[in-house]
């Protein structure tokens, strides 16, 4: 810091000198802080991710699953959809909701006018 210490009487010095070097953060410190996240960001590994969506409007669950890259520059993963998604198992699973899906149209069509009235003045009251 840049202070002019000749405006501190010589027990204020002291005692600033002191305060000073509790606050200092030892540099071997500083430089395993630097390492550990060198190695956070280095280990970009490929997996396969399940995403589980569930739909808030009729309950139905379906999976879609995806193949995650490291991207050739390293910065990040780039994510690809499995379209024969029996052949993997995943090694992470991610759950989504979604407001509707394409089972809710038959879901409602299947409803009778009081269930669909009573899900909607549900719905009303939430928001």
């Amino acid at each position: 810091m840049n202070l002019d210490m000749s405006l501190f009487s010589e027990e204020e010095q002291v005692l600033f000198e002191a305060l000073m070097r509790k606050l200092e953060i030892p540099k071997n410190e500083v430089k395993r802080k630097k390492q550990s996240n060198l190695k956070l960001t280095n280990k970009l590994s490929p997996y396969v991710l399940n995403v589980q969506y569930t739909c808030i409007t009729c309950g139905s669950t379906f999976n879609t699953m995806f193949n995650m890259q490291p991207a050739t520059d390293g910065t990040g993963l780039v994510s690809s959809k499995i379209n024969e998604a029996e052949k993997f198992t995943a090694d992470k699973v991610s759950n989504r909701s979604c407001k509707s899906c394409s089972y809710c149209r038959t879901y409602l069509r299947s409803l009778d006018k009081e269930e669909i009235i009573s899900m909607y003045l549900a719905a009303m009251v939430m928001i």
